[in-house]
C-alpha cells in the first residue's frame, strides 16, 4: 500500500505545528512565494506533516483556495503519496467554483460562491471548521490545520471591480481591513493557520521606491491603490506570523538543478509554546518549552518543474539534494 513520501530533513522541523495553541490563536505561518517559484509544494508537504502528526483521528486540515481547484490539490497529494484515508481528513474549499459548482466563465470570486465577499467566505470557512467538530463529537483533542492559499488574489479581484477613481482608493483600504479581520477571526477557531501569498518584488517594492522618489509636479509617482493594499496585507501578515517561509528563484537566474532559494525566518507575532511532545532538534533550541526559529537559507529543486511539486528536493548551498 501507498505511503506519505517522508519530507525532506532539513524541512520536517519547520512543518510541524506547537502541541497547544498559545494565547490570541493558533500558530500561524506566512508563506510567500513569487511568479515563478510557488508554495504550492509547502503547502502540500504541511498537509502531508499535519496528517502524520499524533493519532489518526486527532488532526483536520482545512484548506480555502483561490487560485488552485480541488482536482490540483487532490492530484497534488497522490503525486506526494497521501493515501486515501488519511485524504479523507481534508476538507477543501474551493473558492475558484461559481454558484453552479463548476469553474467556468463567470464563476471565480467574483462572481462565485461568495462574491469576492470576506464575511461569506468567513462564513464558509467557519461552517467547514464547525463541521469537522461535529462530526467528531466535538473531541477536545481534535485540531484543525487551516491554509488559506492564495487571499492576495482576493485584493486584485476587488480593485477590478468598476468604481469611481475617487472612491478606489477608500474602497481598497475598506476591503483590506475586512479581509485581514477575516483572517484574524479564523485564527482564533483553529489550533494553526497557515496563509500564502505573493510577494513578487513589483507588488512589495514598486510602492516604496514611488514614495521615496516621488516629486510635487509627478502625478506617477502616485502608487495605485493595489499596490498599497498588497504590500499592506503582506506587511501585516509578516507582523503577525510566528514564522515566515519565503521561496524565490534564484538571484543569478535559472539553473539546471535548482528551481530556487526557501527562506525561513521568524515572524513579527513572536515564537512558539510547544507541548511536552516537542521533539527538539539541532537546527532549533527549545528554551522553557518556547520554539526559537533561527534564519535558514536552503535550495531546493522541483523536479520536472511540475506546479504541484511531486518531487522535491531540499539542500543546503553547496550540498547534496535530500529528497
Amino acid at each position: 500500500m501507498p505511503t506519505t513520501q517522508p519530507p525532506s530533513p532539513l524541512l520536517s522541523p519547520y512543518l510541524s505545528f506547537p502541541s497547544s495553541s498559545t494565547g490570541g490563536g493558533g500558530s500561524f505561518t506566512l508563506l510567500t512565494g513569487t511568479v515563478g517559484a510557488t508554495t504550492n509544494w509547502l503547502v502540500l508537504r504541511i498537509i502531508a506533516a499535519s496528517l502524520g502528526h499524533g493519532s489518526s483521528s486527532t488532526v483536520r486540515v482545512v484548506l480555502a483556495s483561490c487560485l488552485r481547484d480541488t482536482a490540483f490539490w487532490t492530484d497534488g497529494a497522490r503525486k506526494l503519496g497521501i493515501i486515501n484515508d488519511l485524504f479523507q481528513r481534508v476538507t477543501i474549499i474551493d473558492l475558484l467554483r461559481n454558484s453552479s459548482g463548476g469553474n467556468g466563465p463567470g464563476g471565480g470570486v467574483c462572481g462565485g460562491i461568495c462574491g469576492n465577499n470576506p464575511r461569506l467566505i468567513h462564513e464558509e470557512i467557519l461552517q467547514a471548521i464547525n463541521g469537522i467538530a461535529n462530526n467528531n463529537n466535538s473531541d477536545d483533542n481534535e485540531k484543525t490545520v487551516l491554509i488559506l492559499d492564495g487571499f492576495d488574489f482576493l485584493l486584485a479581484a476587488a480593485d477590478s471591480r468598476p468604481s469611481s477613481s475617487s472612491s478606489s482608493s477608500s474602497s481598497s483600504s475598506s476591503f483590506l481591513q475586512d479581509l485581514l479581520a477575516t483572517i484574524h477571526e479564523l485564527r482564533s477557531h483553529a489550533h494553526s493557520i497557515v496563509v500564502t501569498a505573493s510577494a513578487d518584488s513589483p507588488l512589495l517594492l514598486l510602492s516604496s521606491q514611488r514614495q521615496q522618489t516621488h516629486h510635487p509636479s509627478s502625478s506617477w509617482c502616485s502608487p495605485p491603490p493595489l499596490e498599497i493594499s498588497h504590500a499592506a496585507f503582506v506587511m501585516s501578515l509578516a507582523h503577525q506570523a510566528n514564522m515566515v517561509m519565503s521561496v524565490r528563484q534564484l538571484d543569478t537566474g535559472g539553473a539546471r538543478d535548482v528551481s530556487g532559494v526557501l527562506r525561513i525566518t521568524a515572524g513579527g507575532g513572536g515564537q512558539w509554546g510547544w507541548g511536552d511532545d516537542y521533539d527538539d532538534d539541532d537546527e532549533e533550541e527549545e528554551d522553557e518549552g518556547i520554539r526559537i526559529i533561527h534564519e535558514r537559507e536552503f535550495l531546493y529543486f522541483v523536479s520536472g518543474g511540475t506546479l504541484d511539486g511531486g518531487g522535491v528536493k531540499v539542500f543546503d548551498r553547496g550540498g547534496a539534494g535530500v529528497t
